[in-house]
């Protein structure tokens, strides 16, 4: 389990992005835990030197008063981690940029005035983590933007894809939800090919992992729930030979 570490020298934010952080993990069933949430930058670089994997720094750019701020407190991390992810906390967008000199390469940036969508950001920032670096397919979670939400679902549990109804729109079936977002089925293949994900169809693409049998008479692939998918001459062929590598 991948260990977040929060570093906030005012305990109002800190307490708000711990909170929000455990919710995010809770709800998404995310594979990461809160190690430590602190305002003493020597206190976390303590225990990431103990630490033998890859961590996750939320860090406060200005750390006040403190023996350092949080670019150097970033530094420090990246020469203990160098394939850590860390995310500044600023109340000033600018100042991020002025990371860019340093090298420390942070995947993103948090504005601590934004707390209405602290929660879908600390996600974004999660799922992007899990999609760079999955352990395993278990835990590699698909991310769709729906308006103002973000909807993640694990690979494992994605069924199929399909064309929707609505224009320009395509719809997840998974073993827990179905979610409508606007994109096309290219999009999704060529993000998913990778992941054992196969087109069978102009209008579906499905997860080979979840299929129970092929009618190869009549064309169909029946899922583990007992959805079927329609197959394309053209494609039957190449799912036979990739059923038997599943």
């Amino acid at each position: 389990m991948t260990e977040l570490f929060i570093c906030e020298d005012n305990p109002a934010i800190a307490k708000q992005i711990t909170a929000h952080a455990a919710n995010v993990i809770e709800e998404n069933k995310l594979n990461f835990t809160i190690k430590l949430t602190t305002s003493n930058p020597t206190t976390l670089l303590n225990i990431v030197n103990s630490s033998k994997e890859p961590g996750v720094y939320f860090l406060d750019i200005d750390l006040g008063s403190n023996v350092m701020d949080g670019i150097e407190l970033a530094q420090k991390i990246r020469e203990l981690d160098p394939r850590g992810f860390i995310i500044f906390i600023t109340s000033d967008t600018e100042k991020f940029q002025h990371t860019f000199k340093y090298k420390i390469e942070a995947l993103d940036y948090i504005v601590k005035q934004d707390t209405d969508n602290l929660e879908q950001r600390l996600l974004e920032c999660l799922t992007t983590i899990l999609s760079r670096n999955p352990k395993n397919n278990e835990q590699s979670l698909f991310s769709i933007k729906d308006g103002t939400r973000i909807i993640t679902e694990k690979y494992s549990n994605i069924l199929f894809f399909e064309v929707s109804s609505k224009v320009h729109k395509i719809k997840m079936h998974s073993l827990t939800k179905q979610a409508e977002f606007y994109g096309s089925l290219k999009d999704v293949e060529t993000e998913l090919l990778k992941d054992n994900f196969f087109r069978c169809h102009q209008s579906y693409l499905i997860n080979l992992t979840n299929v129970k049998e092929v009618d190869v008479k009549n064309r169909f692939v029946y899922m583990i729930n007992g959805q079927k998918c329609e197959v394309s001459y053209r494609a039957l062929t190449e799912l036979k030979k990739m059923m038997k590598k599943a």
